[in-house]
């Protein structure tokens, strides 16, 4: 073998040594300078996590730590941060990932954000001569990096109207698929979702719930005398009262027909029968035509029931009783009138 060809390659071999030696001397000393900082790291930090608690700051820093992401590829890629030290390698594709990732996890706003920030981090990186598009002419690689940013803007903005379309006709289903159509009232499926919610947290804290049902008295009669538009109209009117009536934690349901039912979280019997007769007065002072009249049953967890089929059945069987109590109070004095007006004629 020959002794010069074999001290030269040994001296390429140490010169290659040195080289990846001088790269992680490099990258061992950017660790160290980001180490130095670690209690303004942590600072920042601390500071975002109280935001995070804080209504004001919460969208804002948010749309902040949704945007790191990004900004960290973009900074391997456009900042010459590689560890073996060469940062003019192609890796312009691995921004495409992530961005794909916030088009769908993200709205059009943060998508936008983050590619700003991409943008002006590879502008930035690519005047210091980092990264794919870095060229000797600056010319030349300002106009590649235009490209990259519309192309990626286009992209991730396309993507996010996409994702913000499809999100939005998903809540349009499930709106439709809770809600009663007529009335804007939750349907009976989510009447039993939040049974079942309210059953269990109850069963936590120790605290009642009331489930009153209400019935719309004479219904039919207004669909015969006035039309089925009226008694459309007399159901909105009860549901619009009913809704004005109770609290916000309240769940306010429409059961079928003229059956409604509403869940009273940390309600007793007293209170569920207090909220009945608060909502007759409202229809009482109601000055449209034609009069409503209600009836209502009540039942209370755990005393009549202890889940949503036992409860409904409760309620439903307390709404007949009462139900059947006015209408004999109805026939009665009904009687009465007839006996009064027999004894004037004679």
């Amino acid at each position: 073998m020959n002794p010069m060809s074999s001290s030269a390659s040994e001296a390429a071999e140490r010169s290659a040594w040195s080289i990846s030696a001088d790269a992680r001397d490099g990258f061992a000393a950017r660790v160290r300078e980001v180490w130095q900082y670690r209690r303004i790291l942590w600072f920042f930090a601390l500071r975002a996590t109280q935001a995070l608690y804080r209504k004001t700051y919460l969208g804002v820093w948010w749309l902040f730590i949704r945007t790191l992401v990004p900004l960290i590829v973009g900074a391997f890629v456009f900042g010459g941060n590689l560890p073996w030290g060469i940062g003019t390698y192609p890796l312009d594709v691995l921004a495409l990932p992530v961005l794909l990732w916030a088009g769908f996890r993200f709205s059009q706003r943060e998508v936008a954000f983050a590619v700003a920030g991409l943008a002006g981090l590879a502008v930035w990186g690519t005047m210091q001569g980092f990264g794919p598009f870095a060229r000797p002419e600056r010319t030349e690689s300002m106009l590649m990096l235009q490209a990259f940013v519309a192309v990626i803007g286009f992209a991730g903005t396309a993507l996010g109207a996409a994702v913000a379309e499809h999100r939005h006709a998903v809540a349009q289903l499930v709106l439709m698929e809770t809600t009663d159509s007529l009335t804007g009232l939750a349907n009976y499926r989510r009447l039993i979702d939040g049974l079942r919610m309210e059953i269990t947290r109850s069963r936590r804290t120790g605290r009642p719930i009331a489930l009153l049902f209400i019935d719309l008295t004479g219904l039919r009669r207004i669909n015969d005398q006035h039309g089925h538009l009226v008694g459309s109209r007399a159901l909105c009117r009860l549901a619009d009262t009913i809704r004005k009536t109770c609290r916000a934690m309240d769940v306010p349901a429409r059961v079928g027909g003229d059956e409604f039912a509403l869940i009273l979280p940390e309600t007793n019997e007293v209170g569920g029968y207090a909220l009945l007769a608060r909502i007759s007065q409202k229809l009482a002072a109601d000055t449209e035509q034609p009069a409503l009249t209600l009836a209502g049953g009540l039942a209370v967890f755990p005393r009549d029931g202890d889940s949503p089929t036992l409860l409904l059945r409760a309620a439903d069987d307390s709404l007949n009783k009462a139900k059947d109590a006015e209408g004999a109070a109805r026939r009665r004095a009904a009687a009465v009138e007839d006996k009064r007006k027999a004894g004037a004629a004679s």
